[in-house]
């Protein structure tokens, strides 16, 4: 028997992965991603460069990929340089995969 803070836990689990299984199945779409995964760091203005986006919607997508953990910012001389977390890449991967293989069951008792 599942109590409510049980099933809402494994919501807000499976509303994460799902968010982040978006990001992952449209990773080669996003622009971005694909520039990181080839390079190590970068700054805004290489960023911008290779995307063609507008400073504008560029700034959005990045704080939208650092807001699910996917983009690192760091200092490097008072220039902010972004890099991909392949580390937490592959953790949402294999999170995804897990759903994949193992569906969270929810059981209505009614």
């Amino acid at each position: 028997m599942y109590t409510n803070n049980t099933i809402k836990g494994s919501l807000a689990r499976l509303s994460y992965a799902i968010q982040n299984l978006e990001i992952i199945s449209h990773e080669w779409s996003i622009p971005i991603l694909r520039f990181l995964r080839s390079n190590d760091s970068v700054d805004f203005i290489q960023l911008q460069h290779e995307t063609n986006l507008p400073p504008i919607i560029l700034q959005k997508q990045i704080d939208a990929l650092q807001e699910v953990g996917i983009v690192k910012i760091s200092k490097e001389k008072n220039v902010r340089m972004y890099e991909m977390d392949h580390y937490k890449m592959l953790r949402i991967q294999l999170m995804v995969k897990q759903l994949i293989d193992q569906p969270i069951q929810i059981y209505d008792n009614y």
